[in-house]
């Protein structure tokens, strides 16, 4: 988990993004005024899903993950809420998997992302990845703060399942953060074999593309490097700090 900055009509953007960006807000507001005057409005709109793959680089909020085959769009707060069901910044993207684990266990308040006031997981938050004896993920932190704490606990429901269909999607959550480790593993080889040649500014680009913030499972990238104390030779140049 990284902090995600909403995409806003007052943000630099494209002109693309700028018109896709007003469709879909005009359409959540008809949508709204509809179930106001008594009709059925609806939130599932695929220019909602467009824009929150757009906004989220395709990733899940939660876990990370970027190759999900079912995103969902997730009401940070209750959709039951005077004025949430239909606000932009209350929609966030999730994966399938993580939101029936969230669901299945309500938590009570986990940090939210895309609010800048709230604690930053990527300071808050350490993830310890385990190839052996089986491809694990564990979450802790040194936090004392409440949505810090209830954050560790559905991060790590999430990366061990409950239900046996949660642990079969777990073991392949498992298996997508093995491998994106090995490719952030042979692009540090690279590049420290490459200090102190003319291929060494090439092969720093290639690491710092692997951790960028449209990568999948950064957060947990950012505590390897922070855990082998190799973070200080990147941490400037990271896009997500």
């Amino acid at each position: 988990m990284i902090r995600i900055k909403k995409i806003q009509l007052g943000n630099s953007l494209n002109a693309l993004t700028r018109v896709k960006l007003l469709i879909m807000l005009d359409k959540l507001k008809d949508e709204e005024e509809k179930e106001a005057n008594g009709s059925t409005g609806k939130y599932l709109l695929p220019e909602v899903l467009e824009m929150l793959i757009i906004n989220f680089h395709k990733k899940c909020y939660i876990c990370e993950n970027i190759d999900s085959t079912s995103y969902e769009i997730e009401h940070f707060h209750s959709k039951l809420i005077v004025g949430m069901k239909y606000n932009w910044n209350n929609l966030l993207l999730s994966c399938a998997h993580c939101n029936s684990t969230k669901k299945r266990k309500p938590i009570i308040s986990i940090i939210n992302c895309t609010d800048f006031t709230d604690p930053d997981p990527i300071t808050e938050l350490k993830f310890d990845y385990m190839p052996i004896p089986r491809k694990k993920v564990e979450v802790t932190t040194l936090s004392s703060n409440p949505k810090t704490l209830e954050t560790v606990l559905l991060l790590n429901r999430v990366f061990t399942g409950g239900t046996s269909t949660q642990k079969e999607e777990a073991r392949a959550l498992a298996d997508l953060i093995r491998s994106e480790i090995r490719k952030l593993l042979n692009a540090l080889e690279e590049y420290y074999e490459a200090i102190g040649t003319t291929e060494e500014a090439h092969f720093r680009s290639r690491v710092l593309v692997i951790m960028s913030s449209n990568r999948p499972f950064t957060g947990i990238k950012y505590s390897y490097l922070k855990g082998q104390d190799i973070l200080s030779d990147f941490e400037a140049d990271l896009d997500f700090l």
